[in-house]
C-alpha cells in the first residue's frame, strides 16, 4: 500500500539576513567617532551604547548612508512578511560596542514592529546573536530527541561577520552571550 502525505510548516518565524561589507567599512569611522563622544554614551545595559528610550541617531546626518540602506531593506522585509507598516515613521537607531565579557540577556523589543542589527566591526571570537523558539510551550515540553532538526531546536545561533544585517519581527526573543573580543560594534534599530 502506498501512502501519500504532505509535510508543511506552520507559524513561520521570518528572519532576514543580508550583507553589505562596503557599507560597514564606510560606517566604521563614523560609529567609532560617535562611541568616543562621552556625551553620547549611556551604558544603559552595562556596556558602551548610545541607546536612550527617547530616541537615538535616526536624525544624525552622519547615519544617512546607513538609514538609506536600512529603509530600503526594511521595506522589502515588511512587504514580504505581509505587514502594512511605514518603516520610516518612527525609527530608533543606536550604536553599541561590546567588549570582552559584555553581554545582553534574553529580551525582545516591545513597542516596535521590526528590529535588527547591522554589524560594523566583528573581531575574532565576537559573540553571536542567539534566537529562541517563540512557542512558549516548547520551553516546558521536553521529549527525547533522535537528533537536532530545524523543527525541534530550542535556539538558533547566528555568528555575525562585518557587514551582516539581521532583521526580524520585534517580538522574537534573542540574546547576546558573553563576548570574547573587544570592539564588537553594531548599529541596532527598531522600526
Amino acid at each position: 500500500m502506498n501512502e501519500a502525505f504532505e509535510f508543511g510548516e506552520l507559524f513561520a518565524t521570518p528572519l532576514l539576513r543580508t550583507s553589505n561589507s562596503l557599507l560597514a567599512k564606510r560606517m566604521l569611522p563614523i560609529c567609532q567617532s560617535i562611541l568616543k563622544d562621552k556625551d553620547s554614551l549611556t551604558y544603559h545595559w552595562g556596556y558602551k551604547t548610545t541607546y536612550t528610550p527617547e530616541g537615538g541617531l535616526e536624525q544624525d546626518e552622519r547615519m544617512k548612508p546607513f538609514t538609506t540602506y536600512l529603509y530600503r531593506i526594511a521595506k522589502g522585509f515588511v512587504r514580504t512578511v505581509g505587514l502594512d507598516v511605514d518603516v520610516e515613521s518612527n525609527p530608533q537607531i543606536f550604536i553599541s560596542q561590546l567588549d570582552r565579557g559584555d553581554k545582553h540577556a534574553r529580551h525582545c523589543h516591545p513597542g516596535s514592529t521590526v528590529s535588527g542589527v547591522f554589524y560594523i566591526s566583528v573581531p575574532d571570537e565576537s559573540s553571536p546573536i542567539k534566537f529562541f523558539d517563540p512557542r512558549p510551550i516548547k520551553e516546558f515540553n521536553h521529549h527525547p530527541l533522535l537528533g537536532e532538526t530545524p523543527y525541534n531546536t530550542p535556539t538558533t545561533v547566528f555568528p555575525p561577520a562585518s557587514g551582516d544585517m539581521i532583521m526580524w519581527e520585534s517580538w522574537l526573543h534573542h540574546e547576546v552571550p558573553p563576548n570574547r573580543s573587544n570592539e564588537r560594534i553594531a548599529i541596532i534599530f527598531n522600526l
